[in-house]
C-alpha cells in the first residue's frame, strides 16, 4: 500500500527524529543504559523510516511513499542504484555488514517501542551510520 506525502515534510520531521534519537545517545551513559537507549533506538529507526520515506517521495511523480515501519521492506523497494549508492556511503562509514545490519534491525522501531516485552538488541553504530547515510543522500538530492 502506497499513500502521499510531503517531500520537505517528511525529511524535516526525519531530522526531528534524529536530533532527539542523538540527544538520548548524548554524555550520560547511566541514563542512555537506563532507558536513554530504548528512546534511542525508537527515534534513530523512525527517523531512517522517514528518510527513506522521503527518498521515494522525492522519485515519485506524484508524491508516494509505501506504507509501513519495517527498514530492510522498505530498503527492499528502493531501485537498485539507489539501494547500491546507500550501501557504498555506509560501508565507507562502517565496518558492519549492511545487509547483516538491515535484516537484524528492519523491525527496530517496532521491536524497540515494545523491548520492555522481551529482550531486544540493536547495534547502535550501525543504526547511526544508516541514519547519517540517509542524511548525506537527502541532501545530495537537495543540491539536484
Amino acid at each position: 500500500k502506497y499513500t502521499v506525502g510531503d517531500f520537505k515534510v517528511c525529511v524535516e520531521e526525519a531530522r526531528a527524529f534524529r536530533r532527539v534519537a542523538e540527544w538520548c545517545n548524548g554524555e550520560d551513559v547511566g541514563n542512555f543504559l537506563l532507558g536513554g537507549m530504548y528512546a534511542f533506538a525508537v527515534n534513530a529507526a523512525f527517523s531512517c523510516e522517514l528518510y527513506l520515506k522521503a527518498i521515494f517521495i522525492h522519485n515519485s511523480p506524484v508524491d508516494e511513499f509505501p506504507c509501513g515501519h519495517k527498514l530492510d521492506e522498505l530498503f527492499d523497494l528502493l531501485p537498485n542504484n539507489i539501494q547500491n549508492a546507500l550501501i557504498n556511503d555506509f560501508s565507507k562509514r562502517c565496518s558492519t555488514d549492511f545487509h547483516s545490519f538491515l535484516r537484524n534491525s528492519g523491525d527496530a522501531f517496532v521491536e524497540w517501542r515494545y523491548a520492555l516485552e522481551k529482550g531486544v538488541s540493536i547495534n547502535i553504530t550501525a543504526l547511526t551510520t544508516f541514519a547519517e547515510t540517509l542524511e548525506s543522500y537527502i541532501c545530495s538530492l537537495d543540491k539536484k
